[in-house]
């Protein structure tokens, strides 16, 4: 056990493999989400409907609210946030919560806004149907219109493609919102669109069943080929790219998935669901496909259509990051992990309500949940508890992972987030810093607790 002294100068302990290192009171409102910065120093928390969108400083515990946002994005170096927000306007900020910049000239709600890769560059997205790109210093440079609500950014976000069902066209524009090109063919409206993982192909679906895939080049695109969705009914049509972009997946409203190379050829088709199939996921292995239906069933298939396991699950299944795992919620206050041949390896149980969510650790190693039973749960895959995650005074939300996967962010309906630590040296060097003149000077302490910090 180490001693740590909490923001009210509490005394509380805690074992070697648990560490809560801050509360912050973020939201009267329900957290909807939370995005780290790049440099993993700050977060933001957005609240949901109308809640408002606070800063902070994971260091500290006075948050900067920067209002009602629809979206808050971080400028590449991580020192600028640019804000989305149903005035219209577009506002700049400093990490600190400081105004430096208000971008007036939508006429309607903005509901998304990024950076260009080099941060000198802002591109904003409204319900009034425009594209605008601007400078720092609030200038506009270009306005595209875009009658649609569908956007597709590249990857690399240094492209935008918007389509509309009512539209056989579909526009390649860049970020400083310049139309580059149009992609013309499709007869039928454009339902959907999807990037390659590289960025260098899309494929565009349309009503009349028909997908084209394009390369994309500066200045213009080539037609590659079209494939003809041949046995997928009604207009519930969905395609995904494999993890290499090699392979395309495609349903429909019937029962069958259909895998396609990039050359026009059907390389296997197989019935999945009876009544359809909703969702279809790749693997990140590129050697399997999870199909989802509304029923709450997902069936593992290899690439050859062969079943490899069938099971009950709520939401959409998690693969491990190596692919060789998948992982679903199972039960109402319980969840499984399978190999791909589809053995059951353990189920985790322990919570004492629903599931809302799982994510893997970035190694692979730790599998993490979170419940309306107001906890945050970490699990070795060989289905030991290493910890439970006590603070949350109601349901927990979501779950968020820092980029370098050191810490998690946990959002609650009690209008807060928790930052938890998955660095276990950093925590013990954080809890003994907290603690050392509380071992050192308390005369309750024994002697071998005195000792616990000693060479950390």
């Amino acid at each position: 056990m180490i001693a740590a002294i909490t923001e009210n100068s509490e005394i509380k302990l805690w074992n070697l493999k648990r560490e809560l290192l801050y509360t912050f009171k973020a939201n009267a409102d329900d957290v909807s989400e939370v995005i780290f910065s790049p440099d993993n120093k700050t977060i933001i928390s957005i609240g949901g409907y109308k809640g408002k969108t606070k800063l902070w400083n994971i260091e500290k515990e006075l948050p900067s609210s920067l209002g009602y946002t629809n979206n808050v994005v971080f400028s590449p170096d991580g020192q600028i946030l640019a804000s989305a927000n149903e005035d219209s306007t577009i506002k700049l900020w400093t990490l600190k919560g400081k105004l430096l910049q208000t971008l007036e000239g939508h006429m309607d709600g903005v509901s998304q806004v990024m950076f260009s890769p080099d941060g000198q560059t802002i591109t904003s997205i409204s319900k009034d149907n425009t594209i605008k790109s601007w400078t720092l210093k609030g200038k506009l440079l270009r306005s595209l219109n875009a009658n649609t609500d569908n956007l597709v950014f590249s990857p690399d976000n240094q492209t935008i493609i918007s389509y509309d069902q009512r539209d056989s066209n579909v526009q390649v524009s860049n970020l400083e919102g310049k139309l580059l090109y149009t992609l013309q063919g499709h007869v039928g409206g454009v339902v959907k669109v999807v990037f390659s993982p590289d960025g260098q192909t899309i494929a565009t679906l349309s009503g009349d069943s028909l997908v084209k895939l394009w390369n994309l080049q500066k200045n213009r695109a080539t037609l590659l080929h079209s494939l003809f969705l041949d046995g997928h009914t009604g207009n519930n049509w969905d395609i995904v790219f494999s993890p290499k972009g090699k392979t395309l997946a495609s349903i429909g409203n019937g029962s069958s998935i259909k895998l396609w190379n990039l050359e026009q050829e059907l390389l296997n088709s197989f019935d999945a669901h009876r009544g359809g199939v909703s969702r279809v996921i790749f693997n990140p292995n590129g050697q399997n496909v999870a199909s989802v239906h509304d029923d709450g069933t997902t069936k593992l298939w290899n690439l050859n259509g062969k079943l490899l396991h069938s099971f009950d699950a709520y939401g959409d299944p998690v693969f491990s990051p190596d692919g060789q795992t998948i992982a679903a919620i199972s039960g109402a206050s319980e969840f499984s992990l399978w190999s791909l041949n589809g053995e059951l390896l353990q189920t985790f149980s322990g919570h004492k309500d629903q599931i809302i969510n799982i994510a893997f650790s970035s190694d692979g190693q730790t599998i993490i949940s979170a419940s309306w039973d107001n906890t945050v749960k970490l699990w070795s895959i060989d289905g030991e508890l290493i910890v439970s995650l006590n603070g949350h005074e109601y349901w927990v939300q979501d779950l968020a992972l820092s980029p370098d996967g050191k810490m998690i962010a946990s959002a609650s309906d009690d209008g807060t987030i928790k930052l938890w630590s998955l660095d276990l040296d950093n925590v013990l060097k954080r809890g003994c810093g907290w603690a050392r003149d509380y071992l050192t000077n308390n005369p309750n302490v024994s002697e071998d607790e005195r000792k616990i910090c000693d060479g950390i």
